[in-house]
């Protein structure tokens, strides 16, 4: 099972973060109990990972006005997001999809890019950082730490307690 806080609805305040951490924690420990893992997708201790942004993962979304984006914000081309984050279209001419790839390669960039605030982070290669709440690509880093950032440090912390300690255990 996964658990994610909703996001781009109703977003959580940095305030709500310990709370939902403890209680995600419960949750986890509750389902192991009953013989199942629940996850969380923003912080995996088990994958080298940044931002969900689909730049980086190759992936294509086709409007249905012909632009080709990699943001899975972007599904009808109405929206100002569409715009920019725009990496191709349809070429009516060619009859294929040009891409471009100075643009992509911008959009991977920028999604790779490390805050300042996330340098020091005990959790910086295994975090969503403040993805899908804030965009790598076309917002600026937040200043101060949010909901997701206190939260995925909060779960990555209280894992590698756990596990050091089930490995002090074993010996």
């Amino acid at each position: 099972m996964r658990f994610e806080p909703v996001y781009r609805a109703s977003a959580f305040a940095p305030e709500q973060a310990e709370w939902f951490a403890t209680h995600f924690l419960a949750a986890q420990r509750e389902a192991k109990a009953r013989g199942c893992d629940l996850a969380f997708s923003g912080a995996r201790l088990d994958e080298i990972h940044g931002p969900y942004c689909d730049a980086l993962r190759h992936a294509l979304h086709l409007l249905p006005d012909g632009v080709a984006t990699a943001c899975f914000f972007c599904t009808d081309g109405r929206n100002a997001e569409a715009a920019a984050m725009a990496i191709g279209r349809w070429d009516e001419a060619r009859g294929e999809y040009t891409l471009d790839a100075d643009r992509i390669a911008a959009h991977r960039r920028k999604a790779l890019a490390l805050p300042a605030a996330c340098c020091d982070c005990i959790n910086v290669c295994h975090c969503a950082r403040e993805c899908p709440e804030r965009c790598a690509v076309t917002d600026a880093a937040a200043e101060t730490p949010s909901f997701r950032c206190l939260v995925q440090r909060r779960l990555a912390e209280e894992w590698i307690l756990e596990a050091a300690g089930a490995a002090v255990e074993e010996r």
